[in-house]
């Protein structure tokens, strides 16, 4: 709509602020027209219009808005601070008149009967207060002066902030300590009604508008100028899941540039969006500090993932993995101590935790495990437990899995309580499937441990027996290391037995020579170098033969001395 005012022509438009602040030009078609101001911000905004013939005479000056003044009912509004209007929600509802009219230049009427002081501060280069139309002071960041309004009563006072140029828009406002709501999307100017007071302090801050912060991390320093060793990733990996909004809702990856093959990645996020990482540790490894920098990290449901909130700060992603080994851990009576070491490649993250103890066992369960020693006597019967466990950041909280089968044998160690009575240990393993197994085990009498190797983690049997006398002496025929009598190998000597028919060897090798190391008795050891009982035969025969070999010796020498009688 144009209006035309001692001779000098002004155009009034309306605008609404569509995203990121850009204006639509809305036609006005006619009166009676309706907008909703809770869909949009709208604007009236008044403009000097000249005509053709005025733009082609170099002497001819635009009208000046100053000279003008804008009603929206019975509110007036001073162009000269500002040629643009906003239609707040809080002061225009219903018919709104729009009107034109020559600037009134004198004194404030009684519609303003009071004088009101104004103390605005603002945070950035400078700004303008307008109180009902009247700009206070000049542009600044600290403005002091008076205007004239209401102080008490019921009718609003109107206040306009304007930014100075180049400040992008208004962050918050606060008028006697009272936060005033922002319109979305508000710009450098803002217009709004307080209570009537005789005193105003406004304080004003600018919007802060984020800067994208950067995450960086690499496995190979050479990619990366001026890295130091300790400056890369090492023993494990990371990777960006997703970036979210401080709502959760995703914002996707398009600001994440990384590479899983190579463990190296480049990210651009906004401080305060969240990031959803995941840490995941070599074998061997964990991650023990539940922060990156001084930002914490919380743990996820998922393993090794973990949430993070991009701080105003950029991130260097280095060392966070530390080398931790394996656990045992024994509270069963028969076991002081225990450890375990798996084959390569078993697991490719974390550490594992092998937990003994006392089994609970039905007498179903003691019966088959007594079948299946075969004899033995069982000294202990033990649970072994294996847990892939994979820190969250602290030892005192882990993720973790139970490993009921490996695909490859573990090696297990159990050091007994006490040394067993007898000499060779069993170990045996009742299977997942409900049947048992008896595993070969090497015992160390000196150290009390008991090694064995095995794929599966439930309940165990360790048993004792005596080692058999009658295997040992079969096994120990033709051998000359110490246990058999003398002179049965062409005269060679036996460093145990004092040989001959006194029976009288030395126990001076009590070990069986047996693949699980167990001992043997010294009774054992001396019952393979002398016959049974009441078998004297093997005694008389050798007698027998040596007598018989004096006889046929005396003979020849008697029969050489007849045929050459000087010998």
């Amino acid at each position: 709509m144009t209006y035309e005012i001692e001779g000098a022509k002004y155009r009034i438009s309306l605008y609404r602020e569509l995203d990121f602040e850009q204006m639509q030009r809305v036609a006005i078609t006619s009166n009676g027209m309706e907008i909703d101001l809770n869909a949009f911000s709208y604007y009236l905004e008044v403009a000097a219009v000249a005509d053709l013939e005025d733009l082609e005479n170099p002497d001819s000056v635009l009208p000046d808005l100053a000279a003008v003044q804008l009603y929206l009912g019975e509110t007036v509004f001073d162009l000269s601070a500002s040629p643009r209007i906003q239609l707040q929600t809080e002061q225009f509802s219903g018919t709104v008149h729009i009107d034109l009219k020559k600037k009134d230049v004198a004194p404030p009427g009684p519609s303003y009967p009071d004088e009101i002081a104004i103390s605005g501060t603002y945070d950035g280069f400078g700004m303008e207060i307008f109180l009902n139309g009247e700009r206070i002071d000049q542009e600044s960041a600290h403005i002091f002066g008076t205007g004239r309004g209401y102080a008490s009563g019921d009718i609003y006072n109107m206040l306009q902030i304007q930014l100075a140029f180049g400040d992008e828009a208004i962050g918050a406002v606060t008028v006697n300590g009272t936060a005033i709501s922002l319109p979305e999307n508000v710009s450098d100017t803002m217009t709004f009604v307080v209570a009537p007071a005789a005193r105003y302090d406004i304080v004003v801050t600018k919007k802060i508008v984020p800067v994208p912060r950067t995450i960086v991390w690499d496995s190979d320093k050479s990619g990366q100028l001026g890295w130091n060793d300790d400056e890369r990733v090492k023993n494990g990996t990371v990777e960006i899941l997703d970036v979210q909004d401080a709502d959760g809702n995703s914002l996707g990856l398009k600001d994440v540039r990384q590479d899983a093959d190579k463990n190296t990645g480049y990210a651009s996020i906004l401080p305060g969006s969240k990031v959803i990482f995941r840490l995941t540790p070599d074998y061997g490894y964990q991650l023990t500090s539940a922060r990156l920098g001084d930002t914490s990290l919380t743990a996820m449901e998922e393993k090794s993932v973990f949430e993070y909130i991009m701080p105003d700060t950029n991130v260097h992603i280095a060392g966070i993995f530390e080398k931790v080994g394996n656990q045992a851990k024994s509270s069963a009576a028969a076991v002081k101590t225990a450890a375990i070491l798996l084959a390569d490649g078993e697991i490719s993250s974390g550490s594992v935790v092998l937990s003994v103890k006392d089994a609970e066992l039905t007498d179903a369960q003691k019966a088959n495990f007594e079948k299946a020693a075969a004899g033995a006597q069982i000294i202990a019967y033990t649970d072994l437990s294996l847990e892939q466990i994979v820190y969250k950041g602290t030892p005192d909280a882990v993720w973790a899995d139970r490993l009921h089968t490996l695909q490859n044998k573990a090696t297990v160690k159990l050091q007994l309580a006490q040394q067993p009575s007898a000499g060779e240990i069993v170990v045996i393993h009742e299977k997942q499937d409900g049947s048992y197994e008896s595993l070969p085990a090497v015992y160390d009498a000196a150290t009390q441990t008991v090694t064995f190797q095995t794929t599966g983690f439930s309940n165990y049997a360790i048993a004792a027996k005596k080692a058999d006398t009658k295997d040992d002496q079969k096994g120990d025929a033709g051998k000359t290391d110490g246990a058999s009598s003398g002179g049965s190998e062409g005269g060679s000597k036996d460093s145990t037995s004092s040989g001959g028919s006194d029976n009288g060897s030395k126990d001076s090798a009590s070990s069986s020579g047996s693949g699980s190391g167990s001992r043997e008795t010294a009774a054992a050891a001396v019952s393979r170098t002398a016959p049974e009982t009441g078998d004297a035969t093997s005694l008389w025969w050798p007698l027998a033969c040596l007598g018989l070999s004096v006889l046929v010796l005396r003979t020849v020498r008697k029969r050489e001395r007849n045929t050459h009688p000087d010998m």
